[in-house]
């Protein structure tokens, strides 16, 4: 599956991208990884704690729940992907 990792979130795409799911934008720009990590720390301390993955995540969930139920389904990840 291949989604744009600026419409789920950086800690979202993290994920995806450790269980071998790949971005777009991953396979267009050399940096995006690094972008990706500045992203979710937005204290620029160059770590990524606890709370600001959590906040990075649910804004990716939010992102991905379009009709906003609770449940990311598979449509919703394919809307993602076109």
């Amino acid at each position: 599956m291949v989604f744009d990792a600026w419409k789920v979130g950086p800690a979202v795409a993290l994920l995806c991208a450790h269980f071998g799911l790949s971005s777009d934008a991953a396979q267009t720009q050399p940096s995006v990884n690094r972008q990706i990590f500045v992203d979710a720390d937005p204290k620029r301390d160059d770590y990524v704690d606890l709370d600001e993955f959590h906040k990075d995540a649910v804004n990716g969930f939010h992102a991905l729940d379009h009709n906003r139920d609770g449940y990311i389904t598979v449509a919703e990840m394919r809307a993602v992907a076109d």
